[in-house]
């Protein structure tokens, strides 16, 4: 498996190869297929690999239901990391709370007032 190579790649290439080797009258048992499938991955797949081979019976499991499991595992694994990806760009909004006396409060409005009593001299003349 290389990097950036999905499970879809893999089974394509997968079958093309088995296919080429039928034609070559080369046999592969289900649970030979899905062994050399199986070990073909990489590290980031260990855990799922792990866990297929104590559950399931890789004798009776069919290579496309094994294909099947891993391409659902890597679409949960797509999903997450889109969500993950998500959640880092929220960013935190944060308001700047201005307190304001009383006293400055009427000063401002002394000065308002008086500015407005300015304006309208100033329009009178």
């Amino acid at each position: 498996m290389t990097q950036g190579e999905t499970i879809m790649d893999i089974q394509k290439r997968f079958t093309h190869i088995i296919n080429h080797l039928k034609d070559l009258e080369k046999i592969f048992e289900e649970e030979e297929v899905n062994v050399k499938v199986l070990k073909s991955l990489n590290r980031r797949w260990q855990h799922t690999v792990t866990i297929i081979t104590e559950s399931k019976n890789l004798a009776q499991m069919r290579s496309v239901e094994l294909f099947g499991k891993l391409r659902e595992y890597e679409m949960n694994m797509t999903r997450m990391a889109k969500e993950e990806q998500k959640v880092k760009r929220v960013k935190g909004l944060a308001l700047k709370l201005e307190n304001y006396s009383s006293e400055e409060e009427e000063s401002n409005d002394k000065d308002k007032s008086e500015q407005e009593e300015m304006n309208l001299m100033v329009r009178k003349f």
